[in-house]
């Protein structure tokens, strides 16, 4: 799944949808408008959809799927769904659900993290060139 950034912030309807998941004017997600995004596991929380995406750095960002045009629809094979103890929904590698502490690992650069991390990238990347031919 691949998605194109089409705005770099929430519009007033948008932000009012994301309710507590955004704070307006004292957040930015850090995406640039027409960029396009490779995604590593998809969410919702609270009636909202998330994407998670990956920056430069080898981190995991959640960031509402309002923000994007989909443009490759597929779902990839590598991920598993599940339902939080709220209700929230889950889709992410099998990996993503082992770690309690996956994304903030990330974060911290713990090495077994980051080279999971690769590996993950890796296969969606590979799957979603395969795909595409």
């Amino acid at each position: 799944m691949r998605v194109r950034c089409t705005r770099e912030k929430p519009s007033a309807e948008q932000s009012e949808r994301l309710q507590a998941l955004y704070r307006g004017g004292k957040q930015s997600f850090g995406v640039t408008e027409g960029a396009e995004y490779l995604v590593f596991g998809l969410r919702i929380v609270q009636g909202v959809s998330l994407v998670d995406i990956a920056q430069e750095l080898e981190q995991l960002i959640p960031v509402p799927l309002c923000l994007f045009e989909i443009t490759d629809h597929r779902v990839p094979s590598l991920w598993e769904a599940r339902q939080g103890e709220d209700g929230s929904l889950f889709m992410w590698p099998p990996s993503f659900f082992d770690r309690e502490f996956y994304h903030q690992d990330l974060v911290e650069q713990v090495p077994s993290a980051v080279s999971d991390f690769r590996s993950v990238r890796r296969r969606l990347e590979i799957e979603g060139a395969i795909g595409n031919r």
